[in-house]
């Protein structure tokens, strides 16, 4: 098993953040791969590891970090 890039999942976490903050709603997956440059299937295996880390909470549907929840 491969080992997630923790400078990626800053990267993801502030993009989810800098969407928040600008649009009011969680971004798409496809919305944060277009801005990273990434597949999506990428961006959804990363937002899975980073729930199950704690890191953001992600339903399948909304992806919650700790400054959107505040």
């Amino acid at each position: 098993m491969r080992t997630k890039d923790n400078a990626l999942m800053e990267s993801i976490m502030a993009e989810i953040d800098d969407y928040y903050s600008q649009e009011g709603c969680s971004p798409s997956i496809r919305e944060v791969a277009k801005t990273l440059d990434m597949s999506a299937t990428t961006i959804l295996r990363y937002l899975r590891e980073m729930n199950e880390r704690g890191m953001l909470e992600y339903d399948g549907k909304r992806i919650i970090t700790k400054k959107i929840s505040k």
